[in-house]
């Protein structure tokens, strides 16, 4: 009986191990299928968290951790010539997956700030307002109490106002260097020596472009033996060469440097445009004239460290150096700046007063904020603007397509029209309640001026897309007038000025745009002169050399469409989603 029990024991100790032994490999393996799927998604997480960010233009670093309940996510940016590569791998206990996307900037503009401003600055009055992040090349001054910024600012220290060197003459180029179209002619450099030790801060190029070329990388360079040095230890300073800032056409680009050293005067330096090869339909070429004409250096063509014998001429180009540090300044210690909502909205420039920060302050000088300024930074970089001379000349040529009406053309009395033509040779005027809608590019020899309640539409048959604008005068849209899109999502009504007006003494008074009604779904762009915003003056995102919100509750929202807007017979621009794949 005993040994009948132990034999009967034993056997259902071995059927239950049998049985037991599947269900806890099962539930092991399903314990680590969970851990990898919470890894994965973990990871997804990271990935969505900076690709937004990037697309999007807020702020990021190279290196991002997000932290989910047990779960993590470390993600790293590379940048490329043509985008940036983001990894992110996620952890849950011992195990791990990695996700990798590549985005690469559009052919095109895009918006990534609510206000974005040149030399001039931003000036803030009384109780105005954005709804976004600001970037300056030139002062951010509070003059009133009530003013604030909901996301960050950012002031770049701005270059002098006229070039150390420059090459630009005769206006139209004689001569041209073609690179970026073989392995012999790759690369491009030019050398130069400038007046003043001083620190280097920005070069302009003109340049035009076949076909669709990629992103340049544009160094500055010591020189070595007559050739620009080899050792990536003389490199002193980067920047990029923005294709989409490139045209069919010549015209001059901006590009701002990264860091600002200081260079020696008498001394050979060179610019080397870094381009990828192409083919004789993409490809680059600098204008350029005969090496006489710019004694202080020459070019050459090349790849790598290979570099041709000298061309014979000297490219167009212009180096600026030294400058003014950027300052963000509030009106007093009882009238503090408010930039930032909730914990989110840094602060950054060379010098910070009075400001009420709810992110971080870095700065190398500061008096009386609410925070200790962070000085380990260096100062932030002067940011390109957004559109380029070429960019302007090519919209036109399209407009000019459209048919030209010669005159100034006028609209009177309510009602509703469209506009028939491309091209005014002329000045714009919308008048007595009219509502003029859009359905083509136009330019605008004269100015833009609306009266009364008109409006200026784009037309509903373009769905999400909208229209630009191009007037080499002034603009003028008061309180009770509107601009806009056709209120879809992604509709914008892009108007882009070539005036140089900023108040004062020029244009008697006058600025190049003068804005006080309700602006819509409506970016202006005033690159060469001063946009003035009085009132209850709103609009989506502006640009200008000159900013000035003159208070009375102006309000600049930006809206995440215009990081990738979308134009008819026009440029779509910001970072695009290439590849997402898993990679470990």
């Amino acid at each position: 009986m005993l040994i009948t029990t132990i034999f009967f024991m034993s056997f259902s100790l071995i059927v239950s191990a049998g049985l037991i032994t599947p269900i806890v490999k099962q539930l092991k393996v399903s314990s680590n299928l969970w851990k990898s799927t919470e890894s994965y998604y973990t990871a997804e997480a990271g990935i969505e968290d900076v690709t937004y960010r990037v697309k999007s233009g807020k702020e990021y670093n190279t290196t991002e951790v997000l932290t989910i309940g047990d779960f993590s996510a470390e993600t790293t940016l590379e940048n490329t010539l043509d985008g940036i590569t983001i990894t992110s791998t996620g952890s849950s206990g011992n195990y791990q997956k990695s996700i990798e996307t590549k985005v690469v900037e559009g052919e095109g503009i895009s918006f990534v700030y609510g206000i974005q401003s040149g030399k001039g600055g931003i000036l803030f009055g009384s109780s105005a307002g954005v709804i976004g992040n600001v970037y300056s090349n030139g002062d951010i001054i509070s003059q009133n109490s009530g003013a604030f910024i909901t996301g960050s600012a950012y002031v770049a220290n701005s270059p002098d106002i006229v070039a150390d060197q420059a090459n630009e003459s005769p206006s139209i180029p004689t001569n041209s260097i073609v690179f970026g179209n073989a392995n012999i002619s790759q690369d491009f450099a030019q050398s130069f020596e400038v007046s003043t030790s001083s620190t280097i801060t920005q070069i302009n190029l003109f340049v035009k472009q076949t076909g669709s070329p990629s992103n340049a990388t544009v160094n500055i360079i010591k020189d070595s033996g007559g050739n620009p040095s080899s050792d990536s230890d003389d490199i002193l300073a980067s920047g990029i060469l923005n294709s989409s800032l490139v045209t069919e056409s010549f015209g001059w680009v901006e590009i701002p440097l990264s860091p600002n050293p200081t260079i020696s005067s008498s001394t050979a330096y060179w610019i080397v445009i870094d381009a990828s090869t192409g083919s004789d339909s993409k490809k680059y070429t600098i204008g350029a004239n005969l090496d006489s004409n710019y004694l202080n250096g020459l070019s050459k063509t090349g790849r790598g460290n290979s570099w041709n014998s000298p061309t014979g001429y000297d490219a167009y180009f212009k180096v600026y150096l030294g400058g003014a540090f950027g300052k963000i300044i509030g009106m007093g210690e009882w009238n503090k700046f408010d930039i930032g909502t909730e914990g989110v909205g840094n602060v950054h420039a060379h010098t910070v007063n009075y400001v009420n920060a709810s992110g971080f302050i870095r700065c190398k000088s500061d008096y009386k904020n609410n925070k200790v300024c962070d000085t380990s930074y260096d100062d932030p970089t002067p940011a390109p603007f957004p559109v380029s001379d070429g960019n302007v000349e090519d919209w036109k040529d399209i407009a000019s397509r459209g048919g030209t009406f010669v005159g100034n053309y006028g609209t009177l009395g309510y009602g509703t029209s469209t506009l028939p033509y491309g091209k005014i040779v002329g000045d714009l005027t919308i008048s007595g309640g009219h509502i003029l809608t859009l359905n083509k590019m136009l330019w605008v020899t004269g100015n833009i001026i609306m009266e009364g309640n008109s409006r200026l539409l784009v037309s509903q048959s373009f769905g999400n897309s909208g229209l630009i604008i191009v007037t080499d005068g002034r603009v003028a849209i008061p309180g009770s007038c509107r601009a806009d899109g056709n209120g879809n999502s992604g509709s914008y009504l892009m108007i882009v000025t070539t005036s140089n007006c900023s108040g004062g003494t020029t244009c008697g008074g006058k600025y190049a745009m003068e804005i006080s009604g309700s602006g819509g779904a409506v970016i202006l762009n005033a690159q060469k002169g001063t946009i003035y915003f009085v009132g209850s003056a709103s609009a989506k995102e502006a640009t200008a050399d000159r900013i000035v919100l003159a208070g009375g509750g102006v309000r600049i929202t930006y809206e995440s469409g215009l990081a990738n807007p979308n134009f008819v017979d026009g440029p779509s621009g910001g970072f695009n989603i290439t590849s997402w794949k898993e990679i470990e």
